[in-house]
């Protein structure tokens, strides 16, 4: 008998679901698909268009009520995907890097205001705050 390793799953509580169509949409079945779940602990939201085939979006809970980050922290093909990366604390990882994203975007509009493509890459080329203040400057403008 083999072993497999099992992924350890976050607990759900599914909150939207929909009664599926059968084919051609000629009738409802009694199976219902889920539309929408959230982590017991209520720190991540996961959310899918009521339409088969669509991406399940990931939310942060705390970071969308405050304003901090209301997008999407990552997109998931399944359910089963967003549980796996909530238990593992991957979905941690992927907030704190999409804050530093935009805090480095935020960081780069200040720098140069009619940046159009505020991107980490421009930070190099952005030196407006980092100029020394001498006399030839001063007299340049």
């Amino acid at each position: 008998m083999s072993t497999r390793n099992r992924a350890t799953l976050a607990p759900v509580v599914k909150t939207r679901f929909a009664y599926r169509l059968t084919r051609g949409g000629a009738g409802v079945t009694k199976r219902r698909e889920c539309w929408a779940a959230k982590t017991t602990d209520g720190v991540w939201d996961f959310e899918r268009e009521d339409s088969p085939g669509t991406p399940w979006l990931v939310y942060h809970n705390p970071s969308v009520a405050d304003q901090t980050y209301p997008l999407p922290v990552t997109l998931c093909g399944t359910l089963r995907q967003c549980r796996v990366l909530a238990a593992s604390g991957a979905l941690d990882e992927a907030l704190a890097r999409r804050i530093a994203e935009a805090e480095a975007a935020a960081i780069d509009r200040r720098c140069d205001p009619a940046c159009l493509y505020p991107v980490l890459a421009h930070l190099k080329t952005c030196t407006i705050n980092r100029l020394p203040e001498t006399p030839e400057l001063r007299n340049a403008s």
